[in-house]
């Protein structure tokens, strides 16, 4: 048997999980993403400015709606996610306990067993952290009652199984 820890009560509230979404999106698309959209706006803005009406503007004018839409749509989606589930539990609360395997998490919507190599990642903000599967997946939990050791063993679980820390 794996040694497990306690058991920890997970609380979300609307803000949190506001800041969770806000949080993936951002370390999502970066300011790197942003910077380059805003200078190709204004290399296509230039061309449409001095007259150019060719093929290729119609190209790149589709290629910036694209850059627009899907960050956008990434950001509606997630969000929409989180508050559903927000909304569709009964207490917002969930149950942490961490083992050596993984974590396990457990509200009265589901019950997860999370191995530590299918966390590809944690991202820590100062009041939660996020557990990254995938480019559009991730789990929130939040700081306020998960004690500092327990912390430290997610961390150094999500390493051992070849996760990133950032943050």
């Amino acid at each position: 048997l794996a040694m497990m820890t306690g058991e920890y009560t997970l609380r979300f509230s609307p803000s949190l999980v506001r800041s969770a979404v806000i949080g993936f999106w951002w370390r999502t698309v970066g300011l790197r993403y942003l910077l380059a959209l805003a200078a190709f706006s204004l290399c296509v803005g230039y061309l449409l400015w001095q007259g150019d009406r060719s093929w290729l503007i119609g190209v790149f004018g589709a290629v910036l709606i694209f850059a627009v839409v899907i960050p956008a749509a990434l950001f509606w989606t997630q969000y929409r996610q989180a508050f559903a589930k927000l909304r569709g539990m009964k207490s917002p609360e969930a149950r942490l306990a961490v083992s050596d395997a993984g974590l396990t998490m457990s509200s009265d919507l589901a019950r997860s067993e999370i191995p530590w190599s299918t966390v590809t990642a944690v991202w820590r903000f100062p009041a939660f952290w996020l557990l990254v599967f995938s480019r559009s997946q991730f789990t929130t939990i939040p700081l306020e009652s998960v004690p500092l050791d327990v912390r430290d063993r997610i961390i150094s679980g999500v390493e051992k199984a070849g996760g990133k820390v950032l943050g």
